[in-house]
């Protein structure tokens, strides 16, 4: 969570612009989604073992902080923009990050100036939950579908947290009761 790759997600907004009417939502980013997502899996975790290897489980973990980590500015709207015109993806880009080949000289200038690449350093002590992690991140794996399926950790969390900023008020006993319920290969 302290790698320079995660905490860029301070900077990277969880809706990709800002509006004048939605003014809590547009000032929420995608690290604080990253942390709740990573709580939401936390949970899922523990009914896990047994079914699943440590390595799987850990996979988890790691899937749900990275998630977001190759996301663009402006999010996905730019994403769709990138795929388009050349098949960028930030599940690709992911890859990159994690490799430490984000950019040729290992450097986030533009957003960290300073800070050396440092995810693939703490990861590369974990290869097999890191590759494992990837994998969930594309939809690939035993645990893919609680990070990259139609009704995952991920929207969980996106729905629950824009339903609070928004005043709402939504029973979040409702959202742990929801991940508490999610099926598993």
């Amino acid at each position: 969570l302290l790698t320079p790759e995660v905490q860029r997600l301070r900077e990277v907004r969880l809706i990709n612009t800002t509006t004048p009417h939605l003014a809590a939502l547009s000032d929420t980013r995608r690290y604080t989604h990253t942390v709740g997502v990573l709580a939401l899996a936390l949970r899922v975790a523990p009914r896990l073992t047994g079914r699943f290897s440590r390595e799987e489980i850990d996979g988890l973990l790691i899937a749900a902080v990275l998630h977001d980590v190759g996301t663009p500015p402006f999010a996905h709207l730019f994403e769709y923009l990138l795929k388009a015109d050349s098949g960028w993806t930030h599940e690709g880009m992911l890859k990159n990050i994690v490799a430490g080949s984000y950019r040729p000289e290992g450097r986030y200038h533009q957003l960290y100036f300073g800070n050396e690449l440092a995810l693939h350093k703490v990861l590369k002590s974990r290869p097999a939950e890191t590759e494992i992690a990837l994998g969930y991140v594309e939809g690939r794996g035993p645990l893919a579908s609680l990070i990259a399926g139609s009704l995952d950790l991920d929207n969980i969390d996106n729905v629950y947290r824009m339903c609070s900023l928004l005043g709402f008020r939504p029973d979040l006993g409702d959202a742990l009761r929801l991940v508490d319920g999610i099926g598993v290969g």
